[in-house]
């Protein structure tokens, strides 16, 4: 079922931490298989970082915040 999911758009290992990215422009299929990782990672109780289009335009402000909540640190 995971290998229907696809990948996701970052993974830090280390945090065991998933990113997704919501792009401006995605296709239907991109877009289905991102809506359902989510829904797995909440049914598992993974940890996971929604970006939205407006964060990654500044996400050297928003990304350092949402990281910190995983108790990741960046300089």
């Amino acid at each position: 079922a995971k290998t229907e999911l696809g990948d996701c758009d970052f993974y830090l290992p280390a945090a065991h931490l998933h990113l997704e990215c919501w792009q401006e422009k995605e296709d239907a299929k991109a877009m289905s298989q991102k809506i359902a990782r989510i829904e797995y990672y909440q049914q598992e109780n993974l940890a996971y970082i929604e970006l939205k289009r407006e964060q990654l335009n500044a996400l050297d402000t928003a990304l350092p915040k949402l990281l910190l909540k995983y108790g990741i640190t960046v300089y």
